[in-house]
């Protein structure tokens, strides 16, 4: 599987790369029900942009193509909406990676980075926040004895 196109999210001022799905929440699981056109990178076929202002979640836009490859925005999933949409059905915690990538996961939303912010949310409410820090050490820092024998370097 190819690393997959993160969410945006929009916090405190700033553009952040979001690993959560918030839109899976409301509009089921990731199938196909929009005819979106996808690609290795992108299989659900959209990229949803998000912001969080008075500690509230809100969509402010979506990126994707249908299959004859016309727009698919906002518009498609809320045809009543005049602007960002608040997320009401979206509980759960959204993750937001920070610093370098210290190991590759296989889609991307699942690499370990150096640390990972945690915005805990309940009915689009944010209800709190937290950072993980990952300590991972560099290959030439392991210990010996973690080694297996069969691997260490025989000398003579």
């Amino acid at each position: 599987m190819s690393l997959q196109f993160t969410e945006i999210l929009v916090l405190r001022g700033e553009k952040l790369p979001l690993c959560s799905l918030p839109l899976e929440q409301y509009s089921g699981s990731r199938d196909s029900r929009y005819g979106l056109r996808g690609n290795t990178a992108l299989e659900r076929g959209y990229t949803g942009q998000w912001e969080i202002c008075d500690n509230m979640l809100y969509l402010v836009g979506i990126n994707g193509q249908f299959d004859d490859r016309s727009s698919f925005s906002v518009r498609h999933v809320f045809p009543d909406s005049e602007g960002a949409v608040f997320a009401e059905w979206f509980t759960g915690t959204l993750r937001i990676p920070m610093g370098k990538r210290l190991k590759r996961g296989l889609s991307g939303f699942d690499t370990v980075y150096e640390s990972d912010r945690f915005i805990a949310v309940n009915n689009g409410k944010v209800e709190s926040e937290w950072v993980v820090t990952h300590d991972v050490p560099p290959v030439d820092e392991c210990n010996q004895s973690d080694i297996p024998d069969f691997l260490k370097t025989q000398k003579s």
